[in-house]
């Protein structure tokens, strides 16, 4: 029989719920050792006391024991692990933080002056506000890390946050009148039937119980998971399935469209037309202009197709002269005299170069020669060698009764 449909997706989602609780289950990782260190007293060990005292010159240190773990368990096995420690007393409310120890110790000879080195955890601050009650740390990465190499689990140490310094105690093993040594609960799961119904999960839209730490799937994985309707495509992925690749709608397909449970080739009607397997608009697209295959672009401008034919929007200081959209906007209308300003613009003029400065015609003279109306469009208007109201220059008037020789008032 096969299940289909909404009647499909209820007995997926019913059967995944059914088994869960088969797919993980909670193991105890017993505290073996347990004490704390004082910066204050270096060389006194405190392993026999029945409170473990934090404050802002001690840390204690915790060691468990993973032996009640299956064997073969690997940290991805192991979705949530939770330290418990009991606070009995609280001198002033604060927030403790945790590290790695990264060496070996005993509970019945470390001292602050012997203790082996202690990382960081890249665990959030946890406070301590409250007497008489358990405290949970999520510190599954910790032990995560150590399921898969057991012999770099050398413990944890509890520090008390700088700023403002606390103090407060937790109960250790060796307080045998309320029982409430440190502990570790951790959540493992069978890999083969967590992944299993993980997978019903996420064919059925269903949020997963959070015991069986399910994976988010994986669309460059290699293999159809998930939503995906084909191989790390369709579905929720961001990537679509080429023609030919198995689909549910027409959004999972590359063309758009999906035909009996395939992606098949898109259907175009003009002005359309399948370009590559994909249904484009010959009039509007810069990589089919008009057919498929051409591509409009250019330097300096912003490619465009208008009514199936390549143009250019150019940028500021550039033009398309040539009226050419393959070469882009190819003139500097900020410096060309042939197009200054824009495009066709002609500097010129007699007696003179002909000059375009930040796209406006100017003009260089010719010797004996001035722009004295300073109109670039006349060129050089003026003779200043002979001029008597501008002699040798513009403006340099000679006095009355004076000629202009060559550029002199005689």
């Amino acid at each position: 029989m096969t299940w289909t449909g909404r009647t499909g997706a209820r007995f997926a989602a019913l059967l995944a719920i059914l088994l869960a609780p088969c797919a993980a289950w909670t193991a105890d990782a017993p505290v073996i050792a347990d004490t704390y260190i004082s910066a204050a007293t270096p060389n006194v060990n405190f392993g026999a006391l029945p409170a473990l005292s934090l404050t802002g010159d001690t840390s204690v240190l915790l060691r468990f024991s993973l032996a009640g773990l299956p064997a073969g368990v690997h940290g991805s096995d192991i979705p949530k692990a939770v330290l418990y420690v009991y606070v009995s007393w609280i001198g002033t409310q604060g927030s403790m933080d945790l590290g790695v120890v990264n060496g070996p110790w005993t509970e019945s000879a470390v001292t602050a002056g012997s203790a082996p080195p202690i990382a960081p955890a890249g665990l959030p601050a946890v406070p301590i506000t409250q007497a008489n009650q358990w405290v949970a740390v999520d510190i599954t990465t910790v032990v995560q890390r150590w399921a898969d190499a057991p012999g770099s689990n050398y413990g944890i140490a509890l520090r008390a946050v700088a700023a403002p310094a606390m103090a407060a105690s937790f109960d250790s093993k060796e307080n045998a009148s309320t029982g409430h040594a440190p502990k570790i609960d951790v959540v493992v799961g069978d890999p083969n039937l967590r992944a299993a119904l993980c997978n019903l999960y996420l064919l059925t839209g269903k949020a997963a119980p959070g015991n069986l730490g399910c994976p988010a799937s994986s669309c460059t994985n290699g293999i159809k998971d998930g939503n995906e309707t084909d191989v790390d495509c369709g579905g929720s992925c961001p990537s679509k399935c080429a023609t030919g690749r198995s689909c549910a709608a027409n959004p999972d397909c590359l063309s758009g469209n999906c035909a009996g449970g395939v992606c098949a080739a898109a259907a175009c009607s003009a002005p359309n037309a399948l370009c590559g397997g994909l249904c484009v608009n010959l009039n509007a697209s810069v990589g089919n202009c008009g057919a498929c295959g051409t591509v409009c672009g250019g330097a300096n401008g912003t490619a465009q197709c208008i009514n199936g034919r390549c143009s250019m929007a150019c940028l500021a200081g550039w033009g398309d002269c040539d009226m050419n959209a393959a070469n882009g906007c190819e003139t500097n209308i900020r410096t060309n005299p042939n197009n200054c300003g824009a495009c066709g613009v002609v500097c010129g003029g007699a007696n003179g170069t002909a000059q375009c400065i930040n796209g406006a015609c100017g003009i260089t003279c010719s010797a004996g020669w001035g722009n004295c109306d300073m109109n670039a469009a006349n060129g050089c208007e003026t003779n200043i060698r002979t001029n008597p109201n501008n002699c040798g220059a513009c403006g340099q008037k000679c006095a009355a009764g004076q000629a202009c020789v060559n550029g002199v008032c005689r």
